[in-house]
């Protein structure tokens, strides 16, 4: 999954701290103030990590949170849903041991577990109608490059690629995985084999699959184009430039461009020949997929953004400074943004996933099921714990002690 080559990514990275080796953060009085409980406002389930490396699944109000410990001196770390409702996660025990582990989220009772040469860094559930459980990517202790694997859901393991950057997602009936590869190549691989749709593609990382069909980013005669793929066939959205990032959800992608060194006021090099929309470089806009329409949102560079459960509420995250990692979250829905409390990002969360959101877009949700809270890891008088944000506007509440959340996204 990892890129050398993202403009978007270096200058993410570049606003998390000016030295590299320390965050400080000045706009968290707030928030604290107002987190005084410890129980999230909601039946969704969702699931946190402590600093110790231990696993917890909140099954919701009333209910008292399950702890999942391995053995001592293990640590586990990025919990996400699998499609049958089990808690997957990577481990590495005190001999140096890594493992992807399933537990049923119940009673924490393992299901599976497989074992690795190196630790497994990011992992992609399959849908139910997948052949197998998930994808799994992590380094080559080699130090030649990249391992993706597929794992069965009986902890059996199936090379996939050594190609680096490597990025995935799953057709919605889990049939077909498309892989996106050295950020020029877009495959798909089902029962019948792998096959190139598109090489070359453009300057973006992860595509995604929806009901619309595969979006992604290729580069065309006219330059590069936002496009979805569908019985064999792409259709053109609109034109972009830049380095990319987008997710999709309800028929829309949320997008949002860097210019390139060499074109640096976002012009595009050729005319298209089509009549195509321009998407604005620099600002976080809403592409309708459909029509081409175009809606900017913001002209403030967006670390992250993620799409509700249903496609309609855009939850998006800007910046206070540009060297702290103190941010506002901001929701928009048809045209409206609120606004919501700054907070101070949890260095390690921050610097895991927001790189690579349009990843981790697929497998970790920040929204609730339901819709109608959001989560993330902060930092709160100098402690780590997860917020959770009503969108009605109510205070937030947090879990302490706690350092990651993946809400269950199986309705998604």
């Amino acid at each position: 999954m990892r890129t050398t080559a993202s403009i978007l990514v270096a200058v993410v990275l570049a606003a998390c701290s000016p030295s590299g080796t320390g965050v400080e953060s000045t706009t968290t009085e707030d928030l604290a103030a107002t987190t005084t409980t410890t129980t999230a406002p909601t039946a969704d389930r969702f699931v946190t990590t402590t600093p110790g490396g231990a696993v917890v699944v909140h099954p919701g109000v009333g209910k008292e949170p399950i702890r999942i410990d391995q053995p001592t001196g293990s640590v586990s770390r990025q919990p996400v849903w699998l499609a049958d409702g089990s808690v997957l996660f990577a481990t590495v025990d005190p001999a140096g041991a890594s493992r992807l582990v399933a537990v049923d989220a119940d009673d924490g009772s393992t299901q599976w577990d497989a074992e690795f040469g190196s630790r497994p860094f990011y992992y992609l559930p399959a849908p139910t109608g997948a052949p197998v459980a998930t994808t799994s990517l992590r380094n080559d202790p080699g130090g030649a490059g990249l391992i993706a694997e597929l794992v069965g859901r009986d902890g059996s393991v199936e090379p996939l690629s050594t190609s680096s950057p490597f990025y995935a997602t799953w057709s919605p009936d889990g049939s077909t995985l498309a892989t996106h590869v050295e950020q020029s190549r877009l495959s798909i691989r089902d029962a019948t084999g792998t096959r190139v749709i598109s090489d070359p593609t453009a300057t973006f990382q992860a595509p995604a699959w929806v009901a619309d069909g595969l979006v992604t980013l290729r580069t065309t005669a006219s330059g590069q184009v936002l496009s979805v793929w569908s019985d064999d066939s792409f259709e053109d959205v609109a034109s972009v430039d830049g380095s990319v990032r987008f997710v999709v959800g309800g028929g829309k992608a949320a997008i949002q461009s860097i210019p390139t060194d060499d074109d640096p006021d976002g012009v595009q090099a050729a005319l298209p020949v089509q009549e195509l929309p321009l998407i604005p470089s620099g600002r976080l806009s809403i592409v309708d997929l459909a029509t081409g329409s175009i809606e900017p949102i913001t002209d403030v560079l967006t670390p992250l953004f993620q799409w509700d459960p249903t496609g309609s509420r855009l939850l998006y995250a800007t910046f206070d400074t540009g060297t702290t990692l103190d941010l506002t979250w901001h929701l928009w829905s048809e045209g409206q943004i609120d606004d919501f409390s700054s907070f101070l990002a949890q260095p390690q969360w921050f610097r895991d996933v927001v790189p690579f959101f349009d990843q981790y877009d697929q497998s970790v949700s920040l929204w609730s099921a339901s819709g109608a809270s959001f989560a993330y890891p902060a930092v709160v008088d100098g402690a780590p714990v997860v917020v959770v944000q009503p969108t009605s506007g109510e205070p937030p509440t947090t879990v302490e002690n706690a350092t990651w959340v993946a809400w269950d996204r199986r309705s998604r």
